[in-house]
């Protein structure tokens, strides 16, 4: 019998908190179970005040449908936007006369660097990931899987930390419900970008991640994480655009119909002007972040495009109605996006950013290239 492990994994974003049972088995696909999605309940747009407690709330919402569904060897958090920090640090290491490079040399080069972050920390941060995304050696690209003579040694770094307070409350949440689980906590950026380099043939490439509040953009560079930033616009603030002082949820249908053309050529006319007056703070955000984005790396043709299934279409419909100096080849991640490497238990739909976890989560069992 083949053996396997199950894993719980919690996505913790600006709008909701996302939760799935995986299992894990060597040559098998990753299977996914009780996936569950709990909205935060700030209609405001307020990020502050009380947004942390209304995570928890439901996030132990979240964790109340799975606590006694099955046993679990982990448990994973990842961490969306707002709730994490991150940035892309180059660590140089350099000797006038040629050396021999290894992988000691890498941990002892990083060893240095983190012993100077920790004496800068600010506190109450909790420090969350630090990885290595790439190795230059002279200039080359290198993994280093035998020693190689150089004098420059350049390693790029992703790190991140989130605040204590925050983290401690997700871990008392976590283990009252698992009193004895191990818990790993990853962001999203890095997971996504991770996961469609390695699933997919582009090294050039950006992810626009479209949260309730806040909108995530990643650039790739020759297979490196070369760029992050954001902006305070999603798909929550889109919908109170449209709606202005009218109803939310008649805001929600008449996207809908839009989006797949079903309104009538009358309604369609007078929702296209809706439609680009609301859409025009968005993509004052996303030309803001291109043009930071160009004075430091290329800006890639091809984007991938990651929201919630319902405003996918609407963020589609944006870029075919013509962005500004806009990418040519825009791809959905759809809700089954990544079904080949995944299959769905009884009762369960794909969730495309629990299912990138999920993939990320599978990648110590070697079914997916290593990062």
């Amino acid at each position: 019998m083949k053996k396997s492990r199950t894993e719980l994994i919690l996505d913790i974003g600006s709008a909701s908190v996302g939760a799935c049972v995986a299992t894990f088995t060597k040559g098998e696909k990753i299977v996914m179970h009780h996936s569950e999605r709990v909205a935060i309940q700030n209609d405001s747009g307020d990020a502050v005040g009380g947004i942390q407690t209304l995570t928890l709330q439901a996030l132990k919402k979240a964790l109340d449908t799975v606590a006694r569904t099955t046993h679990l060897d982990l448990v994973h958090v990842v961490f969306a936007a707002p709730w994490y920090a991150s940035e892309i640090k180059v660590v140089l290491s350099e000797s006038k006369k040629p050396l021999k490079i290894t992988q000691a040399t890498v941990s002892h080069a990083l060893k240095t660097e983190r012993l100077e972050n920790s004496r800068n920390r600010r506190t109450g941060r909790h420090p969350l990931e630090s990885v290595v995304s790439q190795i230059y050696v002279n200039g080359y690209l290198t993994t280093l899987d035998s020693a190689v003579q150089g004098t420059e040694l350049k390693v790029h770094l992703y790190e991140s930390e989130a605040d204590s307070a925050f983290v401690q409350g997700v871990t008392e949440l976590i283990k009252s419900a698992f009193p004895h689980i191990h818990i790993s906590f990853q962001t999203f950026p890095f997971i996504a970008f991770s996961m469609l380099q390695a699933t997919r043939e582009e090294e050039n490439f950006m992810v626009l991640d479209i949260g309730g509040e806040i909108t995530d953009c990643l650039i790739g560079d020759r297979g490196a994480l070369s760029f992050m930033s954001s902006f305070p616009k999603g798909t929550r603030s889109f919908v109170r655009e449209i709606a202005g002082a009218g109803s939310i949820t008649d805001a929600l249908s008449r996207l809908t119909l839009f989006a797949r053309g079903e309104l009538s050529p009358e309604q369609t006319e007078a929702f296209s002007k809706v439609f680009r007056d609301a859409s025009a703070s968005w993509i004052k955000g996303y030309e803001r972040v291109i043009e930071l984005a160009r004075e430091s790396t290329p800006v890639p043709r091809t984007i991938f495009l990651m929201a919630d299934k319902e405003a996918l279409p609407w963020f589609e419909k944006i870029f075919s109605l013509g962005i500004p100096n806009s990418v040519v080849n825009t791809i959905l991640v759809t809700p089954n996006f990544f079904e080949k490497y995944i299959t769905l238990g009884k009762d369960t739909i794909h969730d495309p950013f629990l299912s990138v976890e999920a993939l990320f989560a599978s990648v110590n069992d070697g079914e997916i290239s290593k990062i």
